[in-house]
């Protein structure tokens, strides 16, 4: 005979065998559900298969449909077999609903079950806040940074913030990525620009208004302060301490205030609008070199103006004048204080 045409002949005789065999009794059942989006969903295989031993294994993801299959091949005296209960990881999912198919060797859709994945719970264990500059005032802008360790498979992203008086509200879009290595870790970090903040008491709210499995949908984190401006420089490990006053030409007077941006040799004053800088103030150890301290000043401005430098622990000081009308001089004055033995 030949060699096709047995070929022929036992693939007809296979596919009336298996037309012949009754239908495998395979069983679908998920003993971990329910699922939520960070699980790994398994499934629970029972019953009778054609092989003995069956390696079901996924073939396809598509559609919100899984495709498990037997890819044993039987011969023509196969029967049934009962299977000792086989658990299959199917992978990590997006919510939503599912469905599972199993093709035992030649026969599609012997068993199928469907199952359904959750958005995750709202877990915010991990979350922490910091914020620029590390000493918030009202006299400058506060950025907040929110940041978590979290896996490769977990995705976040900050849907809104704002400020309701006291209080911040943070609302937050959580997600999972389905192809993914668990076991490594990265950062999420994301800058909450809330510009400038009156002095007080501020708490901090983690929201997410979708997607949440059950309460809470709002959770209380670490809170801040955010502290009155101080009204003078204190530089050199706050030993020194800087205060001003002006008047314009239409005889307004007023207090100087520090700006936010300050060292601890430096700093600077405004007289009318913080973003509008008018004196630079810098006091120096010059104590190395000729057994003073140094004050050294600049301003842009022809208002009248009078610094006066306190040297807090022994009480001198030294006035600094600029006249209504006069184009400030540079101020290098480095026989101010003879302070060298209390530094």
């Amino acid at each position: 005979m030949p060699k096709s045409l047995v070929t022929l002949v036992g693939a007809i005789a296979a596919a009336v065998a298996l037309s012949a065999m009754p239908a495998a009794a395979l069983e679908l059942s998920f003993p971990t559900a329910p699922f939520q989006e960070n699980d790994l969903v398994t499934v629970r295989i029972t019953g009778e298969s054609f092989s003995p031993a069956p390696p079901f294994r996924v073939v396809s993801i598509t559609d919100g449909e899984i495709r498990v299959v037997n890819p044993v091949p039987c011969l023509i005296t196969c029967g049934l077999f009962p299977i000792e209960p086989i658990t299959l990881g199917l992978g990590r999912f997006a919510p939503g609903t599912y469905r599972v198919v199993v093709d035992d060797l030649a026969r599609p859709g012997v068993a199928e079950a469907t199952f359904e994945v959750l958005p995750a719970a709202f877990d915010l264990t991990g979350w922490r806040l910091t914020s620029f500059p590390e000493r918030l005032t009202d006299d400058g802008l506060v950025t907040l940074t929110l940041a978590r360790v979290v896996s490769q498979c977990e995705t976040a992203a900050v849907r809104s913030f704002e400020v309701v008086d006291d209080a911040v509200l943070i609302d937050l879009d959580l997600g999972v990525v389905p192809i993914c290595a668990p076991n490594k870790l990265r950062t999420l970090a994301f800058d909450l620009p809330l510009g400038a903040l009156p002095a007080g008491e501020y708490r901090t709210f983690l929201t997410r208004t979708t997607g949440t499995l059950g309460p809470p949908d709002v959770q209380e984190i670490e809170g801040f302060a955010v502290s009155a401006a101080p009204d003078a420089l204190e530089l050199l490990g706050a030993r020194f301490r800087v205060e001003a006053t002006w008047r314009d030409f239409d005889r307004n007077v007023g207090v100087a205030r520090p700006a936010t941006f300050r060292t601890d040799r430096s700093g600077l004053l405004t007289f009318f609008d913080r973003d509008n800088w008018e004196v630079t103030v810098k006091v120096l150890d010059g104590c190395a070199v000729n057994d003073r301290v140094w004050v050294f000043l600049s301003a842009a401005t022809n208002v009248e103006y009078t610094v006066t430098v306190v040297d807090t622990v022994t009480g001198a000081s030294q006035v600094y004048f600029n006249p209504l009308g006069t184009d400030s001089p540079a101020v290098t004055d480095t026989d101010a204080f003879a302070a060298c033995e209390e530094l």
